[in-house]
């Protein structure tokens, strides 16, 4: 009986006391850029490799990842040609982007990881182009159809 009476007292109190203020803050984060040339060895996830910004150097094995726009569970990716004629690199990857309902979905951003291997000093160009494919069946990325361009970027890289 005691703590009910209890329990009707502090019930009001509780009731009553106005509500707490919560503070806030806004931050803006710097979109990672697009493209990372690091060494191969500058950390051990492709993630960590991405965000290190290590700088690339004559006579460690480097890597370009390449940072595609969020994906879908369905969507799939592949490195359709990758080359080096001289200081000219050429990289092409596929994107399948799948268009339709989604449940459970889970969205991940997707980094593409090519080896370069050593590359001597000097400067070289590096030409990305990504080719979108789209389909409709949820587990049919292999009917993707209407090709279109996704990612084109041209960099030069400086290596010392």
């Amino acid at each position: 009986m005691r703590i009910c009476l209890l329990a009707l007292l502090l019930a009001p109190a509780l009731a009553a006391a106005a509500p707490t203020k919560l503070s806030s803050t806004v931050t803006r984060a710097s979109l990672e850029p697009p493209i990372a040339v690091v060494p191969a060895g500058a950390a051990k996830t492709v993630l960590e490799r991405f965000r290190s910004g290590a700088k690339p150097t004559s006579g460690t094995p480097l890597v370009v990842i390449v940072r595609l726009p969020d994906a879908n569970s369905p969507d799939a990716f592949a490195v359709t040609d990758a080359h080096r004629d001289g200081a000219k690199i050429g990289i092409a990857i596929e994107s399948r982007r799948f268009h339709g309902a989604l449940a459970g979905n889970v969205v991940t951003t997707p980094l593409v990881e090519i080896s370069l291997g050593e590359l001597a000093p000097g400067t070289y160009t590096i030409d990305i182009e990504e080719q979108i494919l789209d389909f409709t069946k949820y587990d049919a990325p292999e009917t993707a159809s209407k090709p279109h361009r996704g990612l084109s970027s041209s960099i030069t890289l400086t290596v010392q």
